[in-house]
């Protein structure tokens, strides 16, 4: 006779009785039993979220400081060409040029750096794309040569 038309009539518990599994109390994972001493569970923690809030403060960074930057140097441009040129003026506009200067190019390359560090390219990709479009802004408003000559001079006088 085949071992699953075999019964034995002992092995079966009367329609009433309780089981040892029906008197224990629940185990903290649903169809587990409750992990003995030797095997300790190792938790796995998350990905970690400092990426995601680096990337957000220096995107932020790049759509509020360009604006506002070339705002202030174009706002001293015109002014300039108002009243006498003084030294304080030349600094000032070097200042937001330099401020414009690195919210628009040292904050994408920060960006694209840290994403390259740590291996992730969809904010490589935005990072990358966020810094050509600044470098292409920049060139348009003057070449670098003439950029770092502005700053330079704005500074020294």
């Amino acid at each position: 006779m085949s071992p699953k038309k075999k019964r034995k009539g002992s092995s079966r518990r009367p329609q009433g009785a309780a089981t040892e599994e029906m008197t224990r109390a629940p185990s903290p994972l649903p169809g587990r039993a409750e992990p003995s001493s030797r095997r300790t569970p190792y938790v796995v923690d998350g990905p970690s979220r400092w990426p995601v809030l680096v990337w957000t403060a220096l995107a932020l960074v790049w759509v509020v400081g360009v604006p506002m930057f070339l705002l202030f140097f174009l706002a001293e441009g015109f002014a300039l060409q108002a009243e006498e040129v003084t030294d304080e003026a030349r600094r000032r506009l070097a200042g937001y040029l330099l401020g414009l200067l690195v919210c628009a190019v040292v904050v994408p390359l920060g960006g694209l750096g840290a994403a390259l560090w740590s291996r992730r390219k969809i904010a490589a990709w935005m990072f990358g794309g966020l810094t050509a479009v600044s470098l292409a802004a920049m060139w348009t408003l003057m070449p670098p040569w003439q950029l770092v000559t502005a700053i330079w001079d704005g500074f020294t006088g």
